[in-house]
């Protein structure tokens, strides 16, 4: 998956994958820049116009998404101030995450970064369970397979995850949090602040949004906040049409 352009240019909506958007180094695979869930959109970034060869992106964790042509898209943009003004924000946030991204990799040890991955991961997807191998992990994260092994492992240990062949799944989330830089909460609240998303009475900064669980009262997955108002507009422009 990659930025597209013309007829191949496409925003995708996750409903219940994630999307890791990287930064190839090289001409290879770069480390994770940013993380895309059921609570935004991949493909904005080419509104400001990063080309085709600037991003690309791996489905972390499978899933599904919806998906609009961004010739399409634009237009519903244009007719619709309210949803310009979401993408804009949720733009503005994506820039910050990825500059925070970068900060991360630098100043702050792999185990705190691999306890805000986990988190971060678990929130887009929605579950507990990770999907993701270890050297997958040493990709995103831009480190040594044996670094990642060592913190899993210690992890493991302590109770906050269970590790299995290609599998993480999140034990004491709590605790995970402790464990966890600073990033995590940050970039939790940049989310709150551009999508106007409410957080949950007790809970840390950052976590356990209310209405953001990802599922209806009757336990089945709702439509992301973004997708949602996309398909909105989409209603409305084919009514002003008829």
């Amino acid at each position: 998956m990659q930025l597209g352009r013309g007829r191949d240019s496409y925003s995708y909506f996750p409903t219940d994958c994630v999307i890791s958007v990287l930064l190839p180094v090289d001409g290879r695979h770069g480390m994770e820049v940013a993380t895309v869930g059921r609570e935004g959109l991949f493909g904005v970034q080419s509104w400001i116009g990063v080309r085709p060869t600037e991003l690309r992106a791996i489905v972390s964790t499978p899933g599904h998404a919806w998906r609009i042509a961004n010739r399409e898209f634009d237009a519903l943009a244009d007719a619709d101030p309210d949803l310009r003004r979401m993408l804009q924000r949720y733009l503005r946030m994506i820039l910050a995450q990825t500059a925070r991204h970068a900060a991360c990799c630098r100043f702050h040890p792999l185990a705190q970064r691999l306890a805000r991955w986990l988190l971060t991961h678990a929130d887009c997807a929605p579950t507990d369970d990770v999907l993701v191998t270890h050297q997958r992990l040493a990709t995103l994260l831009g480190a040594q397979r044996a670094g990642i092994t060592s913190a899993i492992g210690t992890f493991e240990r302590r109770g906050l995850i269970g590790a299995a062949r290609g599998h993480i799944l999140l034990l004491d989330r709590p605790a995970l949090l402790q464990e966890a830089c600073s990033c995590y909460g940050a970039n939790r609240d940049a989310y709150s602040r551009a999508l106007g998303m409410r957080q949950s009475d007790g809970a840390p900064a950052g976590v356990g949004y209310a209405g953001d669980d990802g599922r209806n009262q009757n336990g089945s997955h709702s439509r992301p906040r973004l997708a949602a108002k996309a398909l909105a507009s989409a209603r409305d422009r084919t009514r002003s049409l008829r």
